[in-house]
């Protein structure tokens, strides 16, 4: 006979059948999307940066329905925002991952403690420095050249 799949199909609005696996997959999928993108143009992140950010620990797991769709409370929202926030300023994964694990570690609300942000200030301040060294340096060559 068979070999012992059974495959249960249902009929869409448009009379086609399709495999009830495939259109719970879809729906699944189709409904974390919405989600992805209403929370992406809020925060002004691609659902990519979302999905990125939530895995390595930058938005700590997001909350989810039973089923798994990504469903975003107040406190997922919080660390949205600050993600948004890090990102805007140009801070590196691993200063990221400071300020998370800093909110975290100390029982804290998600926000930019002063003193990651400070040293994340002195450090653009020292890298400024060196630019603008490096483009004094090319236009000594470029009057020397001419």
């Amino acid at each position: 006979m068979g070999d012992g799949v059974l495959a249960v199909f249902i009929d869409d609005d448009n009379g086609k059948s399709e495999d009830k696996a495939v259109y719970a997959a879809r729906y699944i999928t189709t409904a974390i999307d919405k989600l992805l993108k209403e929370v992406s143009e809020m925060y002004g992140l691609s659902r990519e940066t979302l999905r990125y950010y939530e895995s390595v620990g930058i938005i700590p797991s997001v909350t989810r329905k039973s089923n798994g769709i990504r469903n975003y409370c107040e406190k997922d929202l919080a660390w949205v925002e600050l993600a948004a926030k890090m990102n805007r300023m140009e801070l590196s994964i691993d200063i990221m991952h400071q300020c998370v694990n800093y909110c975290i570690d100390n029982g804290l609300q998600p926000h930019l403690p002063n003193h990651i942000l400070q040293r994340h200030k002195e450090y653009l301040i020292m890298k400024r420095e060196l630019i603008d060294e490096t483009i004094d340096r090319l236009n000594e060559e470029i009057v020397v050249k001419d």
